[in-house]
């Protein structure tokens, strides 16, 4: 019985440095992929401001009333091992209320540059000196500061 526990032991002992090697294997099969794994490059957000003017109550004459502030951020696989994966890309809406009144304004947002276009219809409700946060509006990877940008207001009601 001695005999058998004694080889049991012995087997025992040989197998935990293989069973360790494995593991380191597995280690390494990992970190080999993290390091294939593609990280984008994230380029300077881009930024456009169009200035939205209208009739103010008592004036004889348009001036601005709103800015609407556009942010778009990108990153980018072109760099990177995986350039046929699509690029990432955001754009953002804020609105800033430059009238001196709360606004209810309604647009319409219309985007182009080649063949990417979009459009974006919408309205905000916005206190004097306030900004409304549009949101996101789409995720297409056309740049907007080369693309035509149109805002066009359908409509501008004020509030004292």
């Amino acid at each position: 019985m001695q005999i058998f526990l004694q080889k049991a032991l012995f087997y025992l002992l040989i197998s935990i440095p293989l069973f360790f090697n494995l593991s380191c294997s597995k280690e390494q099969i990992t970190s080999n992929n993290v390091t294939t794994k593609c990280t984008p490059e994230v380029l300077p957000n881009q930024y456009k401001a169009i200035f939205i003017n209208d009739l103010l109550p008592g004036a004889t004459s348009n001036s601005p009333v709103a800015v609407f502030k556009f942010d778009q951020s990108l990153k980018s696989y072109s760099n990177t091992s995986c350039k046929s994966k699509s690029n990432e890309c955001e754009t953002h809406l804020k609105i800033q209320n430059i009238s001196g009144y709360d606004i209810r304004i309604s647009y319409s947002i219309n985007y182009a540059h080649g063949i990417n276009a979009w459009s974006v219809d919408g309205f905000a409700d916005i206190m004097q000196d306030s900004t409304f946060d549009g949101g996101l509006l789409n995720c297409n990877c056309s740049w907007i500061s080369v693309g035509s940008m149109e805002v066009l207001k359908k409509n501008v009601t004020y509030k004292n």
